[in-house]
């Protein structure tokens, strides 16, 4: 834009304003002398104006839709990581949360009650393991990626081995023996419906753990399967948990009262015509009770069932697979009747759950005794659905003396 110098206080003639003006002042010089300086001069047609060129700063750089894009989603990126250090925090956690599984007890009561009580929910482990290695894979961070994926499988390897089939059991001078295991939750169990689960299948031994001499009562005035007789029972004073009734269509050999648990269990023995067959029933001392107790409990029920000879432990053990205790359990020739059959786990607990998440009742097979079918039946006023093993006892087994 050109530029003409103009006095101090004389009117722009770039202005509509000051171009008339300056028109006046030429017609009327008098006017700009009396106020001290010389009226402005027109240029002249030959005169170059003096300009101010100001540099031309060229076009911007218009960036490529790739690059737009690119810088884009690495920002979108950044702003959805979460923080390395939340994403550690969480990776321990879920670790810790998988080691529960292979803890031995700890001398802290309170603490080895949550580690076992951890141990047992630890196949839901699965839930957040899969959202944490999700975002470590977002944000690259390789080492929680494979921790936590790790973590996550960790319990499910125990529980793999309910899908291993085993091998069919023999048929060849066996002898049948169907079980029926309940926990009354307290001889809570409606009596009916008790009645109506042992008339839809086939049942040669019925085990009520938590049972009451009210429930008893009950089950025979109910239309109880008159075949199956109360052959032994158990009902100490001051407690419904320890409460255990066998009922059975076979006959009673021997009873051997077990005195190392909590409540009273006994290892009876049952002739079946081909076979006999040691039984070992009992109720495990819950681990909110207290751990050691528990702890002791399965031992002393595992070591009363390992005879050598073909025996069966029914009971309400509070345990899972995941558990170390239930592990040592079924060693030394014992096998969890839903691992032999490798069909699966059958949970028990709790009932009123669409899917009941943990198994915590249990028919324990061993001295070759086969499985043909393992199975969990509804029943009405209990916390836990029964469950039903069909075994196999091969010919032989203990005899008395």
């Amino acid at each position: 834009m050109a530029e003409w110098p103009l006095p101090s206080g004389a009117p722009d003639e770039a202005h509509p304003r000051g171009r008339g003006q300056i028109r006046r002042a030429t017609r009327a010089p008098g006017r700009f002398a009396a106020a001290g300086f010389a009226p402005p001069r027109p240029p002249e047609d030959d005169e170059a104006p003096s300009a101010r060129i100001l540099p031309w700063p060229g076009p911007r750089p218009v960036p490529d839709a790739g690059t737009v894009l690119a810088e884009g989603a690495a920002a979108a990126r950044e702003r959805r990581q979460p923080p390395r250090a939340l994403l550690a925090g969480g990776s321990v956690l879920l670790v810790l949360w998988a080691l529960t599984t292979l803890a031995p007890a700890l001398p802290v009561s309170l603490l080895d009650r949550a580690t076992v009580a951890a141990a047992a929910w630890s196949p839901l482990a699965l839930i957040p393991g899969a959202v944490l290695v999700a975002l470590a894979v977002t944000s690259r961070a390789w080492v929680s990626a494979a921790a936590c994926a790790l973590a996550a499988a960790l319990p499910w390897i125990f529980v793999a081995t309910y899908a291993v089939p085993g091998e069919a059991p023999p048929t060849a001078g066996t002898s049948r023996l169907a079980v029926l295991l309940l926990d009354a939750d307290g001889g809570h169990a409606d009596a009916p419906s008790v009645v109506a689960a042992v008339a839809r299948q086939p049942v040669d031994v019925l085990v009520v753990t938590e049972a009451t001499p009210m429930l008893t009562h009950a089950l025979t005035t109910a239309g109880l399967d008159p075949r199956l007789a109360a052959r032994w029972v158990s009902a100490p004073p001051g407690s419904a948990r320890g409460g255990i009734v066998v009922y059975s269509r076979y006959a009673l050999v021997t009873a051997e009262p077990l005195t190392t648990t909590r409540w009273p269990g006994a290892r009876i023995t049952l002739d079946t015509g081909r076979a006999r067959v040691s039984v070992v029933v009992g109720r495990a001392s819950p681990p909110s009770d207290g751990t050691a107790r528990w702890r002791s409990d399965l031992s002393a029920l595992g070591t009363a069932a390992r005879t050598g000879a073909p025996a069966a432990l029914v009971g309400s053990l509070d345990a899972t697979p995941e558990q170390a205790p239930f592990r040592a359990l079924t060693t030394g020739g014992l096998q969890d009747a839903a691992a032999a059959l490798g069909r699966g786990w059958r949970p028990t607990w709790p009932s009123w759950s669409v899917l009941p998440l943990l198994p915590l009742d249990h028919v324990v097979v061993g001295g070759g005794v086969g499985v043909r079918s393992v199975g969990t039946v509804p029943v009405a006023g209990t916390a836990h659905r029964g469950i039903v093993a069909d075994l196999v006892v091969p010919p032989g087994g203990p005899r008395e003396g």
